[in-house]
């Protein structure tokens, strides 16, 4: 019998391998980077709606302090839970606009 020797054209199972270890190195590299979410606006707005809740839960003025997000707004609610003034405030990539009358809040980019 004669033994035909054939050369087959494509990749073998260790040059997969080798790729899909280098492919992985270079995504623990790259993704922390692109993951990196901007929590600021989210703070900002979810201590803005405690200071809110706990106006209409107290039926007292509230104040909110915004210093440590080194913004420098007078933002105060009344009995109601309604905002002093409408307003728009700037956190890094997002800002935070404050609408009147129930004092919404909403992010944008």
């Amino acid at each position: 019998m004669d033994r035909q020797h054939y050369h087959k054209k494509g990749f073998i199972l260790l040059d997969l391998l080798v790729v899909l270890i280098i492919m992985g190195g270079l995504e623990l590299l790259l993704v922390p980077k692109f993951n990196k979410i901007d929590t600021a606006g989210y703070n900002f707005t979810n201590e803005y709606l405690l200071n809110q809740t706990l106006a209409l839960k107290n039926a007292s003025k509230q104040y909110f302090d915004t210093s440590k997000y080194q913004i420098n707004a007078n933002i105060s609610f009344n009995q109601a839970g309604n905002v002093n003034q409408a307003q728009t405030i700037f956190l890094n990539h997002k800002q935070a606009v404050i609408t009147l009358g129930m004092g919404r809040i909403h992010l944008e980019e």
